[in-house]
């Protein structure tokens, strides 16, 4: 069994923009969120992004242009000699009665069973209560970052609360400044 560092998206990786990204001309990388998941790829840990999508049920996107979007977020990460393992999405909104859809547990579920992780010793990052919740009805550690909507929509607390995503994993991985790119 493998342990996975799991990600949110949106306000983790990349920019929060009020709204998910819809073309990946929208699409920001958050400063050291590359270098983050370069330092987990070097780790025991999968990385492993689980992303609540509800604009394609809203009707303001397609899956194929989440798809595109996460296509390119690969390309640019293996153009800096990374990757992330694995990408789940939800596609629904609230209130559509899914089983993914953060706070709900479903898109970890699939990558316990898809990719042989466990839980025990796994950490999810996110930016919201819902993130938090999800990590927590999981029974994985929780981390929040004050990056996105800092965890500050709800009465979910993470854990540990870092500034940004390096910050977390460097927290982690319990890497010093001075030995990062050792």
């Amino acid at each position: 069994m493998r342990k996975a560092i799991f990600l949110d998206r949106d306000g983790v990786i990349n920019v929060e923009i009020g709204r998910c990204p819809i073309k990946f001309d929208e699409f920001q990388f958050i400063d050291k969120s590359i270098d983050a998941i370069k330092l987990i790829n070097r780790s025991e840990y999968l990385v492993v992004v689980v992303t609540n999508q509800g604009a394609v049920s809203r009707g303001f996107c397609t899956s194929r242009d989440i798809e595109i979007i996460h296509e390119n977020m690969e390309k640019v990460l293996g153009n800096h000699g990374t990757k992330v393992d694995a990408i789940y999405y939800c596609p629904h909104y609230r209130g559509d009665g899914c089983e993914c859809r953060k706070p709900k547990t479903g898109m970890i579920e699939r990558a316990v069973k898809d990719l042989g992780i466990e839980l025990h010793d796994s950490y999810l990052i996110g930016d919201s209560s819902k993130d938090i919740e999800c990590g927590k009805n999981c029974n994985l550690i929780t981390i929040g970052v004050q990056t996105g909507n800092s965890c500050k929509d709800g009465k979910v607390e993470p854990l540990y609360m870092f500034k940004n995503l390096y910050e977390a994993v460097r927290f982690i991985l319990k890497i010093n400044p001075i030995n990062i790119y050792a």
